[in-house]
């Protein structure tokens, strides 16, 4: 997934490389923070770097768990992950229990604390402070949540655009670059809190 990433910064939507050759060759790495998983593709001349590559399961999930003890441990109700998920998502997250509506976001910011130090342990075990990297970027629905933080711990990283989509992008346009005939190509990156899509099209 984060290699789909990878090539939605390496290519535009015909297929074609728009990054400088010096760029090509410099080494680059990609952090996918999804909800269940973490995980880290580095890559130099296009080829990988295995000892800055690798993965685990320190995702947003550590968020929507704490979120889940917290509420059960305050209001005595029990959320489902995914509605935990939407609460983590949401600009401003209301609960409504017995005790009324309750604006949760203490909660939900501490709760995504404790996910972002999770990630942010495993990131620096496998890359260190991140500085002999040229470029260090970060994609992934998770990375949108917790991007103050990420940017906190690695000021010179980018979050790319749009990250929840970034990853089946790159790859429409990694299957618009392998077929450059096809009249459409879909980029598809299934992940917990959907399966996203992304359909380039020759067609007028």
């Amino acid at each position: 997934q984060p290699g789909g990433g990878y090539f939605s910064r390496l290519l535009d939507d015909e297929g074609k490389v728009i990054i400088p050759v010096s760029d090509l060759k410099a080494l680059t790495t990609i952090c996918d923070i999804g909800f269940h998983t973490n995980d880290v593709l580095s890559a130099q001349g296009a080829e990988i770097v295995g000892r800055h590559t690798g993965g685990n399961t320190a995702g947003i999930r550590r968020a929507a768990e704490q979120l889940i003890r917290d509420i059960k441990e305050k209001y005595g109700v029990t959320l489902s992950r995914h509605q935990a998920d939407e609460y983590l998502r949401a600009k401003t997250p209301i609960f409504s229990c017995a005790q009324g509506d309750i604006d949760i976001t203490p909660l939900v910011n501490q709760a995504l604390s404790v996910a972002s130090a999770s990630i942010g342990d495993f990131l620096e075990t496998l890359l260190g402070n991140g500085q002999q990297f040229r470029h260090m970027l970060f994609t992934g629905g998770g990375s949108a949540l917790i991007k103050n933080e990420l940017l906190q711990r690695y000021p010179f990283a980018q979050v790319l655009p749009n990250p929840v989509f970034a990853n089946a992008l790159g790859l429409a346009r990694y299957a618009r670059r392998a077929f450059p005939d096809a009249s459409h190509v879909i980029g598809l990156d299934p992940g917990f809190g959907g399966f996203k899509a992304v359909l380039l099209s020759n067609e007028e």
